[in-house]
């Protein structure tokens, strides 16, 4: 790790060590996931708007479909499920 290693205290380890091995834009990747997926969420919305009468189970499937599938992962782990979850649950 370093040529003086007894000079090193174990919180500092650990810091160099996470940033060994994940790289600096780590914490901004799934931020920009969300972004996208916010932005995703709106242009929809905005579709559905001029389209009109669109039923719900629809507006669901539509996007779900449409997240990464991390995101859905993350959907799954929270009991959500696309054929009976609301819109504004997921």
């Amino acid at each position: 790790v370093s040529e003086d290693s007894y000079r090193w205290r174990l919180r500092r380890f650990f810091t160099e060590l996470f940033n060994h091995c994940f790289p600096i834009n780590f914490r901004i990747k799934p931020r920009e996931k969300l972004n996208a997926a916010i932005k995703m969420i709106r242009q929809l919305e905005n579709l559905w708007n001029m389209i009109g009468n669109v039923a719900e189970r629809q507006r669901v499937t539509r996007l779900w479909t449409g997240l990464n599938p991390s995101i859905q992962t993350e959907l799954w782990k929270k009991e959500l499920k696309h054929e009976s979850s609301s819109f504004r649950e997921v």
